[in-house]
């Protein structure tokens, strides 16, 4: 399979969540409670720059790399195997997005923190902490809200201020 058409399958999953959060959540924002509404809002935030960071690696990638690794700058590279990739920064920790075809599960993970994106759910998990949050029920968030907004933090740190800074600066993406 081809390196773009694999990162494109990636931010399909991406997209596909965040369209479940928009239509099933934050259109019916005045129906719900507002700390919800927020928590939906930052979560669609954080998927939004997911997938501005696989756009940004799926512009960098050319039709005539044929090397499975692609640099894209210090401590910071994009590895492809037989059918799925990894985009890695390694400094200050490990940071891997990654993504098998077929699938249809977008990862994010560290040391300490996973996050496993699909179209329909994803779960968060820090250490002995997990959620497993359905994009589709707005009770889903009422129910979990505590939880939720405990691993929203460092996943939203993660992606902002460790992933998205360093994509912005070797990839050229404008957020």
């Amino acid at each position: 399979m081809a390196k773009k058409e694999l990162i494109t399958e990636a931010r399909n999953v991406i997209s596909g969540a965040s369209r479940n959060l928009d239509e099933k959540i934050l259109f019916k924002a005045t129906e719900l409670k507002p700390r919800v509404v927020s928590l939906a809002s930052r979560l669609s935030e954080i998927l939004g720059y997911v997938d501005s960071i696989l756009g940004g690696v799926e512009q960098r990638i050319g039709e005539e790399t044929k090397s499975n690794i692609l640099s894209l700058g210090s401590w910071f590279y994009v590895t492809f195997y037989k059918d799925s990739f990894s985009i890695v920064r390694n400094k200050p920790y490990t940071i891997v997005i990654s993504y098998r075809k077929g699938e249809g599960r977008v990862y994010i993970r560290t040391r300490k923190f996973k996050a496993t994106i699909s179209p329909r759910i994803i779960e968060l998990t820090q250490m002995a902490m997990k959620a497993e949050i359905d994009l589709t029920s707005p009770r889903d968030f009422e129910n979990k809200l505590s939880g939720i907004r405990c691993l929203l933090r460092p996943l939203g740190k993660i992606i902002e201020h460790q992933l998205l800074p360093v994509a912005e600066k070797r990839l050229g993406i404008v957020v």
